[in-house]
Protein backbone atom coordinates (compact mmCIF):
# COMPACT_ATOMS: atom_id res chain seq x y z
CA UNK A 1 0.00 0.00 0.00
CA UNK A 2 1.09 3.58 -0.69
CA UNK A 3 1.09 5.55 2.53
CA UNK A 4 0.44 9.27 2.18
CA UNK A 5 1.02 9.83 5.91
CA UNK A 6 4.75 9.23 5.42
CA UNK A 7 4.99 11.33 2.26
CA UNK A 8 8.38 13.05 2.01
CA UNK A 9 7.36 16.55 0.95
CA UNK A 10 10.91 17.64 0.10
CA UNK A 11 11.22 14.93 -2.57
CA UNK A 12 7.66 15.59 -3.72
CA UNK A 13 8.59 19.24 -4.27
CA UNK A 14 11.76 18.21 -6.13
CA UNK A 15 9.62 15.99 -8.36
CA UNK A 16 7.39 18.93 -9.28
CA UNK A 17 10.38 21.21 -9.92
CA UNK A 18 12.09 18.66 -12.18
CA UNK A 19 8.80 18.01 -14.01
CA UNK A 20 8.54 21.73 -14.79
CA UNK A 21 12.20 21.79 -15.87
CA UNK A 22 11.52 18.75 -18.06
CA UNK A 23 8.59 20.48 -19.84
CA UNK A 24 10.60 23.68 -20.24
CA UNK A 25 13.48 21.78 -21.86
CA UNK A 26 11.04 19.95 -24.14
CA UNK A 27 9.40 23.17 -25.35
CA UNK A 28 12.78 24.82 -25.80
CA UNK A 29 14.09 21.86 -27.83
CA UNK A 30 11.02 21.80 -30.08
CA UNK A 31 11.23 25.54 -30.78
CA UNK A 32 14.97 25.36 -31.45
CA UNK A 33 14.60 22.38 -33.78
CA UNK A 34 11.59 23.97 -35.56
CA UNK A 35 13.59 27.10 -36.38
CA UNK A 36 16.71 25.19 -37.41
CA UNK A 37 17.31 24.81 -41.16
CA UNK A 38 20.09 22.21 -40.93
CA UNK A 39 20.23 18.56 -39.93
CA UNK A 40 18.81 18.27 -36.41
CA UNK A 41 19.17 14.51 -35.82
CA UNK A 42 22.18 14.83 -33.53
CA UNK A 43 20.57 17.69 -31.60
CA UNK A 44 17.34 15.70 -31.22
CA UNK A 45 19.10 12.70 -29.73
CA UNK A 46 21.11 14.88 -27.35
CA UNK A 47 18.06 16.88 -26.27
CA UNK A 48 15.96 13.72 -25.90
CA UNK A 49 18.63 12.22 -23.64
CA UNK A 50 18.77 15.31 -21.41
CA UNK A 51 14.97 15.58 -21.26
CA UNK A 52 14.65 11.85 -20.63
CA UNK A 53 17.04 12.06 -17.68
CA UNK A 54 15.06 14.93 -16.09
CA UNK A 55 11.84 12.97 -16.63
CA UNK A 56 13.45 9.94 -15.00
CA UNK A 57 14.54 12.07 -12.03
CA UNK A 58 10.96 13.35 -11.70
CA UNK A 59 9.73 9.76 -11.30
CA UNK A 60 12.64 8.85 -9.04
CA UNK A 61 11.76 11.69 -6.66
CA UNK A 62 8.20 10.35 -6.56
CA UNK A 63 9.56 6.97 -5.42
CA UNK A 64 11.63 8.72 -2.75
CA UNK A 65 8.67 10.88 -1.74
CA UNK A 66 6.56 7.76 -1.15
CA UNK A 67 9.31 6.53 1.16
CA UNK A 68 9.03 3.07 -0.37
CA UNK A 69 11.37 0.24 0.57
CA UNK A 70 12.77 -1.06 -2.70
CA UNK A 71 14.95 -4.10 -3.32
CA UNK A 72 18.35 -3.22 -4.86
CA UNK A 73 17.92 -5.64 -7.78
CA UNK A 74 14.43 -4.31 -8.52
CA UNK A 75 15.75 -0.77 -8.40
CA UNK A 76 18.53 -1.65 -10.89
CA UNK A 77 16.01 -3.03 -13.42
CA UNK A 78 13.75 -0.04 -12.79
CA UNK A 79 16.66 2.33 -13.42
CA UNK A 80 17.59 0.78 -16.77
CA UNK A 81 14.07 0.26 -18.08
CA UNK A 82 12.58 3.58 -17.04
CA UNK A 83 15.56 5.71 -18.10
CA UNK A 84 15.56 4.37 -21.66
CA UNK A 85 11.75 4.61 -21.82
CA UNK A 86 11.95 8.28 -20.84
CA UNK A 87 14.58 9.00 -23.50
CA UNK A 88 12.55 7.21 -26.18
CA UNK A 89 9.34 8.98 -25.21
CA UNK A 90 11.11 12.36 -25.21
CA UNK A 91 12.50 11.70 -28.69
CA UNK A 92 9.00 10.91 -29.98
CA UNK A 93 7.52 14.04 -28.38
CA UNK A 94 10.18 16.26 -29.98
CA UNK A 95 9.71 14.62 -33.41
CA UNK A 96 5.96 15.21 -33.24
CA UNK A 97 6.34 18.79 -32.01
CA UNK A 98 8.70 19.98 -34.75
CA UNK A 99 6.26 18.95 -37.49
CA UNK A 100 4.29 22.17 -36.69
CA UNK A 101 1.28 20.80 -38.57
CA UNK A 102 -0.28 17.38 -38.00
CA UNK A 103 -3.28 16.01 -39.82
CA UNK A 104 -6.19 14.77 -37.74
CA UNK A 105 -5.17 11.14 -38.00
CA UNK A 106 -1.52 11.76 -37.15
CA UNK A 107 -2.49 14.14 -34.32
CA UNK A 108 -4.73 11.49 -32.74
CA UNK A 109 -2.09 8.81 -33.25
CA UNK A 110 0.61 10.99 -31.65
CA UNK A 111 -1.61 11.79 -28.65
CA UNK A 112 -2.45 8.13 -28.02
CA UNK A 113 1.18 7.10 -28.50
CA UNK A 114 2.41 9.66 -25.96
CA UNK A 115 -0.29 8.52 -23.51
CA UNK A 116 0.64 4.87 -24.03
CA UNK A 117 4.35 5.53 -23.49
CA UNK A 118 3.73 7.46 -20.26
CA UNK A 119 1.36 4.84 -18.86
CA UNK A 120 3.50 1.89 -19.96
CA UNK A 121 6.63 3.45 -18.45
CA UNK A 122 4.96 4.43 -15.15
CA UNK A 123 3.02 1.19 -14.63
CA UNK A 124 6.06 -0.91 -15.55
CA UNK A 125 8.07 1.06 -13.00
CA UNK A 126 5.40 0.42 -10.35
CA UNK A 127 5.28 -3.28 -11.17
CA UNK A 128 9.07 -3.57 -10.98
CA UNK A 129 9.34 -1.72 -7.66
CA UNK A 130 6.15 -2.95 -5.94
CA UNK A 131 5.53 -6.38 -7.52
CA UNK A 132 5.32 -7.96 -4.02
CA UNK A 133 2.46 -5.66 -3.00
CA UNK A 134 0.18 -5.17 -6.01
CA UNK A 135 -3.53 -4.39 -5.49
CA UNK A 136 -4.69 -3.38 -8.96
CA UNK A 137 -7.83 -1.22 -8.89
CA UNK A 138 -9.31 -1.27 -12.40
CA UNK A 139 -11.61 1.77 -12.00
CA UNK A 140 -8.67 3.82 -10.75
CA UNK A 141 -6.49 2.48 -13.58
CA UNK A 142 -9.16 3.66 -16.04
CA UNK A 143 -9.32 7.09 -14.39
CA UNK A 144 -5.53 7.34 -14.48
CA UNK A 145 -5.54 6.48 -18.19
CA UNK A 146 -8.21 9.08 -19.02
CA UNK A 147 -6.43 11.80 -17.06
CA UNK A 148 -3.13 10.95 -18.76
CA UNK A 149 -4.89 11.04 -22.13
CA UNK A 150 -6.24 14.53 -21.44
CA UNK A 151 -2.85 15.79 -20.29
CA UNK A 152 -1.08 14.28 -23.33
CA UNK A 153 -3.42 15.86 -25.88
CA UNK A 154 -3.40 19.26 -24.16
CA UNK A 155 0.40 19.21 -23.99
CA UNK A 156 0.74 18.13 -27.63
CA UNK A 157 -1.68 20.81 -28.78
CA UNK A 158 0.22 23.53 -26.96
CA UNK A 159 3.51 22.13 -28.25
CA UNK A 160 2.32 22.39 -31.85
CA UNK A 161 0.99 25.91 -31.29
CA UNK A 162 4.20 27.18 -29.76
CA UNK A 163 6.44 25.56 -32.39
CA UNK A 164 4.97 27.92 -35.01
CA UNK A 165 5.76 31.07 -33.02
CA UNK A 166 8.80 33.29 -33.64
CA UNK A 167 11.21 33.95 -30.81
CA UNK A 168 10.09 37.03 -28.86
CA UNK A 169 9.27 38.08 -25.30
CA UNK A 170 5.59 37.23 -25.74
CA UNK A 171 6.17 33.66 -26.94
CA UNK A 172 8.76 33.09 -24.20
CA UNK A 173 6.21 34.20 -21.61
CA UNK A 174 3.70 31.66 -22.92
CA UNK A 175 6.44 29.05 -23.03
CA UNK A 176 6.96 29.60 -19.29
CA UNK A 177 3.22 29.41 -18.58
CA UNK A 178 2.91 26.18 -20.57
CA UNK A 179 5.94 24.65 -18.81
CA UNK A 180 4.45 25.38 -15.40
CA UNK A 181 1.01 24.00 -16.29
CA UNK A 182 2.31 20.88 -18.04
CA UNK A 183 4.96 20.27 -15.35
CA UNK A 184 2.40 20.39 -12.56
CA UNK A 185 0.01 18.11 -14.43
CA UNK A 186 2.63 15.53 -15.46
CA UNK A 187 4.22 15.42 -11.99
CA UNK A 188 1.05 13.87 -10.55
CA UNK A 189 0.75 10.93 -12.96
CA UNK A 190 3.36 8.72 -11.19
CA UNK A 191 1.39 9.10 -7.93
CA UNK A 192 -1.84 8.06 -9.65
CA UNK A 193 -0.25 4.99 -11.24
CA UNK A 194 1.16 3.94 -7.86
CA UNK A 195 -2.19 4.48 -6.09
CA UNK A 196 -4.17 2.59 -8.75
CA UNK A 197 -1.74 -0.35 -8.84
CA UNK A 198 -0.71 -0.65 -5.19
CA UNK A 199 -3.48 1.07 -3.23
CA UNK A 200 -3.54 3.95 -0.79
CA UNK A 201 -3.32 4.08 2.97
CA UNK A 202 -3.78 7.27 4.97
CA UNK A 203 -5.31 8.36 8.23
CA UNK A 204 -6.40 11.52 6.49
CA UNK A 205 -7.69 10.13 3.17
CA UNK A 206 -9.19 6.74 3.98
CA UNK A 207 -12.65 8.08 3.16
CA UNK A 208 -11.44 10.58 0.57
CA UNK A 209 -9.22 8.20 -1.39
CA UNK A 210 -10.03 10.05 -4.64
CA UNK A 211 -8.52 13.27 -3.34
CA UNK A 212 -5.24 12.83 -5.32
CA UNK A 213 -7.33 12.27 -8.45
CA UNK A 214 -9.32 15.44 -7.81
CA UNK A 215 -6.07 17.39 -7.52
CA UNK A 216 -4.76 15.90 -10.77
CA UNK A 217 -8.05 16.59 -12.60
CA UNK A 218 -7.73 20.22 -11.52
CA UNK A 219 -4.16 20.31 -12.89
CA UNK A 220 -5.31 18.68 -16.14
CA UNK A 221 -8.13 21.23 -16.52
CA UNK A 222 -5.68 24.09 -15.98
CA UNK A 223 -3.37 22.66 -18.63
CA UNK A 224 -6.29 22.23 -21.05
CA UNK A 225 -7.18 25.92 -20.69
CA UNK A 226 -3.64 27.14 -21.54
CA UNK A 227 -3.78 26.27 -25.30
CA UNK A 228 -7.20 27.95 -25.53
CA UNK A 229 -5.93 31.12 -23.86
CA UNK A 230 -2.84 31.06 -26.06
CA UNK A 231 -5.00 30.59 -29.16
CA UNK A 232 -7.22 33.52 -28.20
CA UNK A 233 -4.16 35.66 -27.59
CA UNK A 234 -2.76 34.78 -31.03
CA UNK A 235 -6.12 35.51 -32.68
CA UNK A 236 -6.21 38.94 -31.05
CA UNK A 237 -2.65 39.70 -32.17
CA UNK A 238 -3.35 38.49 -35.73
CA UNK A 239 -6.58 40.48 -35.96
CA UNK A 240 -4.73 43.63 -34.85
CA UNK A 241 -2.01 43.02 -37.43
CA UNK A 242 -4.60 42.34 -40.14
CA UNK A 243 -6.48 45.52 -39.29
CA UNK A 244 -3.27 47.57 -39.50
CA UNK A 245 -2.37 45.88 -42.79
CA UNK A 246 -5.80 46.63 -44.24
CA UNK A 247 -5.55 50.25 -43.12
CA UNK A 248 -2.10 50.52 -44.72
CA UNK A 249 -3.37 48.97 -47.96
CA UNK A 250 -6.44 51.22 -47.98
CA UNK A 251 -4.25 54.29 -47.49
CA UNK A 252 -1.96 53.30 -50.38
CA UNK A 253 -4.92 52.40 -52.58
CA UNK A 254 -7.02 55.53 -52.02
CA UNK A 255 -4.13 58.00 -52.00
CA UNK A 256 -2.36 56.56 -55.03
CA UNK A 257 -1.78 59.30 -57.67
CA UNK A 258 -2.37 56.67 -60.40
CA UNK A 259 -5.61 54.95 -61.31
CA UNK A 260 -5.97 51.60 -59.52
CA UNK A 261 -8.56 48.91 -60.29
CA UNK A 262 -9.26 45.52 -58.72
CA UNK A 263 -11.25 42.95 -60.69
CA UNK A 264 -12.46 39.44 -59.93
CA UNK A 265 -12.03 36.28 -62.05
CA UNK A 266 -15.07 37.21 -64.11
CA UNK A 267 -13.54 40.55 -65.05
CA UNK A 268 -15.87 42.63 -62.89
CA UNK A 269 -14.59 45.59 -60.90
CA UNK A 270 -14.58 45.03 -57.16
CA UNK A 271 -12.75 48.21 -56.10
CA UNK A 272 -11.50 51.43 -57.68
CA UNK A 273 -9.84 54.58 -56.36
CA UNK A 274 -10.68 58.24 -57.00
CA UNK A 275 -8.16 58.59 -59.84
CA UNK A 276 -9.83 55.67 -61.63
CA UNK A 277 -13.10 57.60 -61.57
CA UNK A 278 -11.38 60.62 -63.14
CA UNK A 279 -9.70 58.49 -65.82
CA UNK A 280 -12.84 56.64 -66.94
CA UNK A 281 -15.50 59.28 -66.38
CA UNK A 282 -17.61 56.76 -64.46
CA UNK A 283 -18.49 56.96 -60.77
CA UNK A 284 -17.35 54.23 -58.39
CA UNK A 285 -20.93 52.92 -58.13
CA UNK A 286 -21.18 52.65 -61.93
CA UNK A 287 -17.82 50.91 -62.31
CA UNK A 288 -18.71 48.32 -59.67
CA UNK A 289 -21.60 47.23 -61.92
CA UNK A 290 -19.36 46.77 -64.97
CA UNK A 291 -16.65 44.53 -66.42
CA UNK A 292 -13.46 46.05 -67.79
CA UNK A 293 -14.36 45.23 -71.44
CA UNK A 294 -16.37 48.46 -72.18
CA UNK A 295 -13.37 50.56 -71.09
CA UNK A 296 -10.91 48.93 -73.53
CA UNK A 297 -10.44 50.40 -76.98
CA UNK A 298 -11.72 47.91 -79.59
CA UNK A 299 -8.34 47.12 -81.18
CA UNK A 300 -6.84 46.20 -77.77
CA UNK A 301 -9.65 43.94 -76.47
CA UNK A 302 -8.19 40.66 -77.82
CA UNK A 303 -4.72 41.40 -76.42
CA UNK A 304 -6.16 42.45 -73.04
CA UNK A 305 -8.23 39.27 -72.75
CA UNK A 306 -5.13 37.16 -73.46
CA UNK A 307 -3.26 38.85 -70.62
CA UNK A 308 -6.32 38.54 -68.38
CA UNK A 309 -6.43 34.76 -68.96
CA UNK A 310 -2.73 34.56 -68.12
CA UNK A 311 -3.35 36.48 -64.91
CA UNK A 312 -6.06 33.99 -63.94
CA UNK A 313 -3.43 31.26 -64.32
CA UNK A 314 -1.13 33.14 -61.96
CA UNK A 315 1.16 34.55 -64.68
CA UNK A 316 1.96 38.24 -64.01
CA UNK A 317 2.49 40.61 -66.94
CA UNK A 318 2.97 44.27 -67.77
CA UNK A 319 1.53 45.80 -70.95
CA UNK A 320 0.05 49.00 -72.41
CA UNK A 321 -3.55 49.34 -73.49
CA UNK A 322 -5.71 52.19 -74.79
CA UNK A 323 -8.77 52.97 -72.70
CA UNK A 324 -11.83 54.99 -73.65
CA UNK A 325 -13.94 57.24 -71.43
Amino acid sequence: MVSLDNLQYFYALLGIIFSIINCSLLLRSVRKSSNSKGNTSDHLLRDASIIGITFFLTNLFVVLALNAKVDAVDFFFYFLYFLFSCIGGSFLAIKMGIKKQLGTGLYLLAGFMITSIILLADYSAVFILFHHDLHLNLPLVLMTGLITLGISFSSLRFLLQLSKEPENSSSRRWELIGSLAAGLALSGIPYLTAISAVGIQSGYFNELFLFPYAVEILAMTTLAIVPDLFGEYRNTVNETRLEKSEQHFSSLFDSNPDSVFSINLEGRFISVNKMAEKLTGYTEAELLQMTFIPLIFEKDISKTLDYFLQAKEGIPSEFEVTMQR
